[in-house]
């Protein structure tokens, strides 16, 4: 894998590039032509969404050394972002992009890896113009790190929670197409590992694992269970009630959490004794800290998901693998194996396949585990800009959100057309 990193910038312009998938085997010392190159270029707007960069010039410049070494070769991206190249020779090339901005010329340089393939798409580049001297209304929430994600119906919302500096709860906009703050759930100092949503009485909870770290060798995990409101008027969440489950009372690695609504409790995978246990919920909120197990013998469950009759556990321990098991518990069937760290579960609007994000291999995985075969497909891998994926849910319109926690954005997938989009965080 290579990440493309700008040599120079003539301006004071940053470029930002998710990520650039290549074949390790390719040589640099073949010249069989590529049929066709092409790639898309993407531009950050003030306001923090992404649109295509319209009109720009792109050319591709040999470094492989030799007198006879092909090229330049120009091209512009139209109107969609898109650029195209014909009859290429593969190999080791310097890719750049050029375009005037208030009449100056911005050049960015990149590596790029064209192997011998028929057709190659090269990864997405994604330009920053924000130049000091502009104001404008949005700016970009750098601090956005997203680590989980789920439809929220009750706010009509896709909610997003940022670990950095505390959980952090946002919203996505579909008037300004990118996650604005709405408010902070947790104290500083706690580190999030996962939330879930919760509905009781009528009411709305997150639920989250976190810990805060004592020492070096020395941490509090903590279950939280937290109130929450909108207010209409501010757009902005009100925390209120507080209860917590701490590994001072129950030992133990609080890794994934989920909310098994049809019988009311909290599923929570710990992986340090490598078991997912229920804590039943009353309607007030309260929890009955006495834990119910319900699968045990696991390696290192890290995610944990509730859907219909099933529960799914995903374990990073022998190089990733999925489980499934009844509502029940007890006995449990392999339907993924060889995932890497599989940290995200979601099922799909019809209940006919489970999605993985395998946050190691930079992935998101379909498994019909309904089938005899447990067939296994890869939906999006880094060539598509998907970078650490952690968290994954599926909304009502059968669209996937990936939350890409290191890159700060968010991955809209859709599951039936197979568009992507990309989505950041804006200050106001």
């Amino acid at each position: 894998m290579l990440t493309c990193r700008p040599k120079k910038l003539q301006v004071s312009m940053t470029a930002i590039v998710l990520m650039l998938g290549i074949t390790s085997a390719d040589s640099q010392e073949t010249s069989t032509p590529v049929r066709l190159v092409r790639g898309i270029i993407m531009q950050e707007l003030p306001d923090g969404s992404l649109a295509p960069a319209r009109h720009v010039k792109v050319e591709l410049y040999s470094i492989m050394g030799g007198a006879n070494d092909p090229g330049p070769f120009s091209a512009a991206t139209g109107s969609n972002g898109m650029y195209y190249f014909e009859e290429i020779p593969s190999g080791e090339y310097e890719i750049q992009v050029s375009r005037l901005s208030a009449g100056e010329k911005q050049i960015f340089k990149y590596a790029l890896r064209i192997p011998s393939v028929d057709q190659f798409d090269a990864p997405p580049i994604h330009l920053t113009d924000l130049d000091p001297g502009e104001s404008p209304r949005h700016r970009r929430d750098r601090s956005f790190r997203p680590v989980s994600i789920f439809p929220h119906q009750s706010f009509g919302d896709v909610i997003a929670i940022s670990k950095s500096p505390a959980d952090i709860v946002y919203r996505f906009s579909g008037e300004s197409r990118a996650f604005e703050r709405l408010g902070k759930l947790s104290l500083a100092g706690e580190l999030a590992v996962d939330h879930c949503l919760v509905s009781l009485a009528e009411e709305d909870w997150i639920a989250s694992t976190s810990y805060i770290r004592l020492s070096t060798n020395s941490w509090v995990d903590y279950i939280h269970l937290t109130r929450i409101s909108r207010d209409p008027i501010s757009n902005s969440i009100t925390v209120g009630t507080r209860v917590i489950v701490d590994s001072r009372i129950r030992l133990g690695r609080y890794s994934g959490i989920t909310f098994d609504e049809a019988r009311g409790r909290l599923l929570v995978a710990d992986s340090d004794v490598g078991q997912v246990f229920a804590l039943v919920l009353r309607e007030d909120g309260e929890i009955n800290k006495k834990e119910l197990p319900i699968v045990s013998g696991l390696d290192k469950p890290i995610a944990v998901l509730a859907s219909g009759e099933y529960i799914f556990i995903g374990d990073e321990g022998n190089d990733g693998t999925v489980y499934m098991t009844s509502d029940n518990g007890g006995s449990v069937d392999l339907v993924g194996e060889k995932i890497g760290r599989p940290s995200g579960l979601a099922v799909s609007r019809d209940g006919e396949y489970l999605l993985v994000t395998d946050r190691q291999g930079d992935r998101l995985i379909r498994i019909d585990y309904g089938t005899k075969d447990k067939k296994m497909s890869i939906l999006l891998d880094g060539s598509s800009g998907l970078s650490a994926p952690s968290a994954v849910a599926v909304d009502l319109d059968n669209a996937a959100w990936i939350s890409a926690q290191p890159e700060g954005v968010v991955v809209k997938y859709d599951l039936e057309t197979k568009k992507i989009d990309s989505y950041l965080a804006i200050k106001r």
